[in-house]
């Protein structure tokens, strides 16, 4: 048995009953090692900033106030059919993006479902290949693995998914918001009280035969607090958090936790059946997606290349069609409703939308 194995299962028991002490042989039973292994994976895990108090003839606790992030943490948050799909959980303490870390490990390994969060990501991105600020103990960062059928067309919903799915979750953690309360920015972007809360990022692999979609890689990095003092200039004005104050202890599980339950909800029906059951979730998902949508009636810069920054045209904003495309209309060409697929707005001062 690898020292991560060991690190994460010695975790895990003492998470389970935090400031219950186990001497080491408990511990050596509990998870079928050595005590010079548990030994071991404590001190690894101290150098880790683990609060792991030792008592001779007591053993080893774990601080009732540690906010452990692992798979068992995670797990007892879901039922057991969700547990069931998402197959493999791995928090890690640190990648460079738990996107990249899936397609380069596990993107032929055929495991659907499989979930990896970081405390932190080094080079966390966004669209347009934009960093995305992850630091460590202020949010969750996680990729989850997908298989779905179908022309790469179909990955807009599983964007769309997420983000439902993610306001849902963020108002399910928080629970001094009301339904309705966190807003999708078209296309990617969770939004609370005005501030971005949460970063999405879908990337799929599609099959040159078919032209059909070998994997989706899907990425969701939540801000659970931020700190303006620590920010980078250009997201102080812009970014924010799901709380206030400080996250509660264990909230970064049960968040991942209620977004992964979400996000199957959807998903399932979705994908996984056919006919009216299908077509009755892509309807409400709709209608959720367009409930929640920011910036309705509201004029906007659209910006078709992020590469291209001056190259913005001046639009209101009508809504999404089924397709879950931005429908617009430019202030140069008021005649008709324009479609956007791609791309990005920014906000002006709100104007209403004139019939």
């Amino acid at each position: 048995m690898d020292q991560t194995s060991t690190k994460a299962k010695v975790l895990a028991v003492l998470n389970r009953n935090k400031g219950v002490y186990y001497s080491g042989q408990e511990l050596a039973d509990a998870i079928g090692v050595t005590r010079a292994a548990v030994w071991k994976a404590i001190e690894n895990l101290r150098l880790e900033g683990y609060a792991i108090t030792g008592v001779t003839k007591n053993g080893y606790a774990l601080d009732v106030e540690a906010d452990v992030l692992d798979s068992d943490s995670i797990r007892q948050n879901l039922t057991p059919k969700e547990n069931k799909y998402y197959q493999k959980i791995l928090c890690l303490k640190e990648t460079t993006s738990t996107n990249t870390f899936i397609k380069e490990r596990y993107a032929d390994a055929k495991l659907e479902g499989l979930v990896v969060s970081a405390e932190t990501q080094t080079g966390g991105r966004g669209r347009f290949g934009r960093s995305f600020h992850s630091p460590v103990g202020s949010g969750v960062y996680f990729s989850v693995l997908l298989e779905p059928s179908g022309t790469p067309q179909k990955a807009s919903l599983i964007t769309a998914a997420a983000a439902v799915a993610g306001a849902k979750a963020c108002e399910r953690i928080n629970r001094n918001l009301r339904k309705g309360d966190v807003k999708i920015k078209w296309v990617n972007d969770l939004w609370l009280d005005g501030r971005k809360i949460c970063g999405i990022l879908t990337e799929s692999s599609i099959l040159f035969e078919s032209g059909e979609m070998e994997y989706v890689v899907l990425g969701v990095g939540i801000n659970l607090s931020f700190d303006v003092r620590k920010a980078p200039k250009e997201l102080k004005q812009t970014v924010g958090g799901l709380f206030s104050k400080p996250a509660p202890v264990g909230a970064r599980a049960e968040l991942i936790a209620a977004f992964l339950s979400e996000f199957y909800a959807i998903y399932e029906r979705l994908f996984q059946k056919e006919g009216p059951e299908s077509r009755a979730a892509l309807d409400a998902l709709q209608a959720d997606y367009r409930r929640r949508l920011l910036f309705v009636g509201q004029e906007v810069d659209v910006v078709r290349n992020s590469f291209q920054e001056n190259d913005a045209r001046t639009a209101t904003v009508v809504g999404v069609d089924e397709n879950f495309n931005l429908t617009v209309v430019y202030d140069d060409d008021p005649a008709k409703i324009a479609t956007l697929n791609g791309g990005e707005i920014r906000v002006r001062p709100k104007t209403p939308l004139t019939s």
